[in-house]
């Protein structure tokens, strides 16, 4: 089962998120909400953002189905049952230049990254250049 916050809604998010945030974990994170997430140090269900005014949409995903989510919108999901499942993240040009804006934002706010998204964007982009991109 995913659950899907639009974009327009982070503004709201993010205040729903500072109220009910521990005052300890919202200091360590410098009042910022995004780098507690981006971390995955805390996660919330679909229903506290529904009880409070947010939009959520739902997607109950079957055999064969593939979810996929747009830049900035927050998602997330869980397990139903006895299942086997694996998600793979994509990305089509047009995603590179938020890519691009997102490490400069990851940088500003001294996130710490799995991973160097330079480096991924630049390999995806030589893939994509000599035709082994699919």
């Amino acid at each position: 089962m995913w659950w899907f916050v639009p974009k327009s809604e982070c503004n709201a998010v993010e205040k729903l998120l500072l109220d009910l945030m521990d005052p300890c974990l919202q200091k360590a994170a410098d009042m910022n909400v995004w780098k507690v997430l981006e971390q995955k140090a805390i996660t919330f269900p679909a229903t506290c953002f529904l009880k409070n005014g947010t939009r959520v949409y739902f997607h109950e995903m079957r055999v064969g189905d593939m979810v996929v989510t747009g830049p900035g919108g927050l998602h997330g999901g869980y397990n139903r049952g006895v299942s086997r499942a694996s998600a793979v993240n994509y990305a089509c040009l047009a995603w590179f230049e938020f890519g691009i804006a997102h490490a400069a934002k990851a940088r500003s706010n001294q996130c710490q990254a799995p991973f160097p998204l330079e480096k991924l964007i630049v390999i995806s982009w030589h893939l994509l250049v000599e035709g082994q991109w699919w």
